[in-house]
């Protein structure tokens, strides 16, 4: 009879090869550090649909100040080589900031704001969630506003800091 201390033969391999398909998905997201020569990673990740929890490409992020927990796609869908500027915005709800995208990512934000109404783009810079876009209608301007959660006072450094990764 088998010690109860060892796994059985096809859980090692399940075990094993989750820890492969891990490894896989960090080296391919294109997790680092820091994103361009001399600036932050920008990554904007979509929420996680049904199929993606069945498939579990899905990474729980949770939002810094109000500790809502997200589950997103482990692949982004925008960064910083698709953002042509990055400003400030005063809107009617108060300050933002507005990521203006290279036209490839203008229309891929269109489609995807498009087939995935209802669900979140959460923007991670050097991989720490700042804050969540509901995809609440077509995005066609090629311009994304998005809220963070972080002092409007530290709002002019974060733009600075995340203007280095632009070209």
């Amino acid at each position: 009879m088998p010690s109860r201390s060892c796994l059985p033969i096809s859980e090692a391999w399940r075990w094993l090869g989750a820890l492969c398909l891990a490894a896989a998905l960090y080296f391919a997201s294109g997790c680092q550090t820091h994103g361009g020569s001399n600036g932050p990673a920008i990554r904007f990740h979509l929420e996680a649909s049904s199929m993606d929890e069945r498939t579990r490409h899905v990474v729980p992020v949770v939002l810094p100040v109000g500790g809502t927990m997200i589950r997103i796609n482990h692949m982004p869908v925008i960064v910083e080589e698709d953002v042509r500027e990055v400003d400030l915005a005063r809107v009617d709800l108060g300050l933002c900031l507005v990521f203006a995208l290279e036209p490839r990512a203008a229309r891929a934000l269109h489609r995807i704001s498009t087939a995935h109404r209802g669900q979140r783009l959460v923007l991670l810079v050097d991989g720490d969630p700042l804050g969540a876009r509901v995809l609440d209608g077509v995005i066609d301007t090629g311009e994304l506003f998005i809220f963070l959660e972080v002092d409007d006072d530290e709002l002019p450094a974060l733009v600075r800091h995340l203007r280095r990764s632009l070209g």
